[in-house]
């Protein structure tokens, strides 16, 4: 129980809530965690349909999202639910006992779970994907939950029922979204309201938790927690070939495909200048401050570009990540030209994604690539994502550090700066901090973002309950030392 202020000196907040901590009913909360786990690969049928006509089976998001309803109902957490732009949104929210903030203030700390029916993504090398040792595989289950989102659902469900009762100084969010498909519902037991009205109770958000991060990983033999604090930018452009259309019998130069087809060797020939933001040299360099003097210099060597070239041999394992990491990409998706399979027509046309460091304008990297192309393609700018870093000095980022640190001496926490997709867009793209953070003890040798991008990260009991730990200690923490 909070200590009476009457009764003598009050100790220092996280001395108690370490103190508390130690007594929580942990073996019923991974209990009740599990069989949550469990339960979200089960089928579910539709109870309100017609017994006459065969029950449709509910989407796996429609299933994780109406049993977080039911568990938080059964922990007195009142929810909420709105839609907004093709998304339904669930939130719960937890009040500090102890506010140390003006209510107008933005304070909470959100765990923002997304749901996502659409993976596994596809374009994963198969070499990416077996890193498994057969006998673990053997044990584990739950690859496709991990994946969309379910890990840090059951972490988040987890540290709502654990520290409710707690002494906070912050108000405890819990966000899970999805997309909103033809047909789909408002979960049973959470209280619809208006999109402006569900925007406005996000307006307390001061720091974001969601997607993952926190989970081993061997590099050059050091173990390193990376935390994931920056999004790259995505740029998708589509490249017009300007020219005439050619009669094969009679080729002639200037041609619309030809020219689209040489802008396009043009820019896989290019020169991509390096390009460093806060994240991705603090990532490089607690890499480097990892793996000792020696082998760190090699890693220290890629943030120069008189070095780059003979660190990125160095490294030669890891130069493709590296070169992503340090670079902007651009990637061709699709190419395509109109008219006859007989005939070379006058609009052909190229897609172009493209995954920028942080800290450039989207002008600016037009401006470059129209130099590379030339003048006999356009470029159209058909979308956008900025990207955003947020403090490298936050105190959610140090709460996390310390936390798993302890937990794995001799490990070191990274930020990192992420390339491939990712759940926290939205967030990534607002003046809220957010950190990639649902830790699970995978063994260090398993190459993480793509297995978790396909879908295929099976983990067992043991791996998922040190992370649940993990996880609501750092919760705890973050929502006490105000």
């Amino acid at each position: 129980m909070p200590r009476d202020s009457t009764s003598g000196p009050t100790p220092p907040r996280t001395n108690e809530i370490a103190a508390r901590l130690t007594v929580l009913p942990w073996v019923a909360a991974h209990g009740r965690a599990e069989r949550f786990w469990q339960a979200l690969g089960e089928p579910l049928t539709d109870a309100d349909a017609p017994a006459s006509s065969p029950q449709p089976v509910l989407s796996w998001s429609q299933r994780a999202m109406q049993a977080a309803v039911t568990w938080l109902q059964e922990a007195d957490v009142p929810t909420v639910a709105w839609r907004e732009r093709g998304r339904l949104l669930v939130l719960a929210r937890v009040v500090a006992q102890r506010p140390a903030f003006d209510a107008r203030q933005r304070q909470a700390l959100v765990l923002s779970v997304a749901l996502d029916e659409d993976r596994p993504y596809p374009p994963v090398h198969a070499s990416r994907l077996t890193a498994h040792d057969p006998g673990r595989a053997a044990l584990a289950d739950g690859g496709d939950t991990l994946a969309r989102g379910g890990l840090l659902l059951n972490h988040a469900l987890s540290a709502v029922s654990l520290l409710a009762g707690l002494p906070t100084a912050r108000d405890l969010l819990v966000l899970i979204e999805m997309r909103a498909t033809a047909g789909a519902t408002m979960p049973t037991g959470a209280t619809e309201v208006a999109e402006a009205e569900g925007r406005a109770l996000l307006e307390v958000a001061a720091c974001v938790l969601a997607e993952a991060g926190g989970v081993p990983m061997d590099v050059g033999g050091a173990l390193v927690l990376p935390v994931p604090v920056a999004q790259k930018a995505a740029l998708w452009l589509r490249l017009r070939g300007r020219g005439r259309a050619i009669d094969p019998g009679l080729p002639e130069v200037d041609g619309a495909v030809d020219n689209l087809l040489a802008a396009l060797a043009l820019l896989r020939e290019a020169e991509r200048p390096l390009r460093i933001c806060a994240a991705s040299r603090a990532q490089v360099l607690g890499i480097a401050d990892s793996v000792g003097v020696a082998r760190g210099l090699a890693y220290r060597g890629l943030l120069n570009a008189a070095t780059y070239g003979q660190a990125s041999r160095r490294v030669a394992d890891m130069a493709p990540y590296f070169d992503a990491l340090l670079h902007d990409t651009w990637t061709v998706t699709r190419v395509q030209a109109s008219g006859r399979p007989d005939a070379a027509g006058d609009d052909a046309w190229a897609l172009l994604d493209c995954r920028i460091v942080p800290g450039r304008t989207t002008a600016q990297v037009l401006a470059e690539l129209q130099l590379i192309v030339g003048e006999r393609v356009v470029i159209d700018v058909l979308a956008e994502r900025p990207g955003k870093e947020s403090d490298l000095h936050a105190q959610v980022l140090r709460v996390l550090r310390q936390t798993l640190e302890a937990r794995l001496p001799g490990a070191r926490v990274v930020p990192r700066l992420q390339l491939a997709g990712c759940d926290a867009w939205g967030w990534r793209q607002s003046a809220v901090p957010c950190f990639g953070f649902s830790p699970v003890q995978l063994p260090g040798s398993i190459d993480l973002e793509p297995l978790w991008q396909r879908g295929a990260v099976p983990t067992i009991a043991a791996e998922r309950a040190w992370g649940r730990s993990v996880f609501i200690e750092a919760v705890a923490r973050c929502l006490v030392e105000a």
